[in-house]
């Protein structure tokens, strides 16, 4: 496993990730080793283009793809 997990899924919907406390297999060229810094992440799944990018234009998203 990597430093995340899922935690929660519902198709078309949503992916929340969250922190695998246990993980201790980062590359050793990295300085940080262990769990991320990040708690969790949640990916949300956006079908229609206009809308990831007003999502991103208006602060509620932090990435998109697919522009």
């Amino acid at each position: 496993s990597g430093p995340f997990q899922v935690a929660e899924y519902v198709a078309g919907s949503k992916l929340v990730l969250e922190r695998f406390e246990d993980y201790a297999w980062a590359p050793e060229t990295r300085d940080h080793q262990g769990a991320a810094y990040l708690d969790e992440v949640v990916i949300q799944f956006v079908p229609e283009p206009q809308s990831r990018i007003g999502s991103l234009n208006s602060g509620q998203a932090d990435a998109i793809d697919q522009v």
